[in-house]
């Protein structure tokens, strides 16, 4: 007869469960599902509270330290992934501002090479003439030099 009067009750708490409760806030009724629901289970207690055992303040004590320890890790990952975000996005953007520099100093280097070997190429042919007059003055005062020692 216990066994029956227990399956009785545990079948009319979970009918109970499964249905929708509802609570009168003023004129207005609200419908919560039972998953919202929030039952204290007074089994399992800990810390400070009343019916706790001698050995359970410990225990608290011990996790609620785990759990402040994974709630700091997870604080501290947290940060370190954003730090990291700003410094690879800050990081790409120096590269592309030195790459477009480089890019535009290498330009600049290509025209001043160009400009340079243009002005050469036609100062070598202006040159050459000047340089068979310039060659054939030099040896004509190098000759006056000698002959001037030699006296």
């Amino acid at each position: 007869m216990d066994v029956q009067l227990l399956t009785a009750q545990l079948n009319s708490v979970a009918n109970r469960d499964a249905k929708r409760q509802k609570l009168s806030n003023g004129s207005q009724e609200v419908e919560l599902s039972s998953k919202w629901k929030t039952e204290i289970d007074a089994k399992s207690v800990c810390g400070s509270t009343a019916g706790a055992g001698s050995g359970d303040f410990d225990t608290f004590k011990n996790q609620r330290r785990h759990e402040m320890f994974r709630l700091k890790k997870m604080y501290e990952e947290a940060l370190t992934d954003k730090l990291d975000s700003e410094w690879e996005s800050k990081k790409t953007a120096r590269e592309q501002a030195e790459l477009i520099k480089t890019e535009r100093r290498r330009k600049k280097r290509l025209r001043r090479k160009e400009k340079k070997s243009q002005e050469k190429t036609t100062s070598d042919d202006s040159d050459s003439d000047s340089d068979s007059n310039t060659g054939s003055l030099q040896k004509q005062e190098q000759e006056k030099e000698q002959e001037k020692e030699q006296e």
